[in-house]
């Protein structure tokens, strides 16, 4: 079992905590392809409320909403599987599209704080209990 990122009690969070983080897609997102336009991550809103929300719910409709990806956020939708770590998706990023890793780093957590206030992912840290793969 995964546990939250903690936030120190001054509620930043340390860096290499969100560098040891994993990442987790919400089932709900998919990444699509669109030929006109590129690749996109897709979802369905569901915050309605009072009526709006009964025949939304009765007619099955919700709006669909999406994020455009350029081709560092596609790898990295592309990368992000339940198991791999915030440092070991920059890293890849970084040898892939020639950033230096601290640039890597600090532009994947930017696009990961987008991704999140959304709701699209969340971070979580691996149990201190779970062996580390070899």
């Amino acid at each position: 079992m995964n546990n939250p990122v903690p936030a120190p009690s001054d509620g930043a969070v340390r860096l290499e905590d969100c560098l040891d983080a994993v990442i987790h897609r919400h089932p709900a997102v998919d990444m699509v392809h669109d030929p006109r336009i590129g690749f996109l991550l897709t979802w369905k809103q569901m915050r309605r409320t009072g009526l709006r929300r009964i025949l939304g719910w009765i007619s099955g409709a919700g709006r669909m909403r999406r994020v455009k990806l350029d081709d560092v956020g596609r790898r990295t939708m592309e990368l992000v599987d339940g198991k791999t770590t915030v440092r070991a998706i920059a890293d890849t990023l970084s040898r892939e599209f020639g950033f230096k890793k601290t640039e890597a780093r600090g532009a994947l957590l930017a696009f990961l704080t987008m991704l999140m206030k959304r709701n699209i992912i969340v971070l979580s840290l691996p149990d201190a209990n779970t062996p580390e793969p070899m």
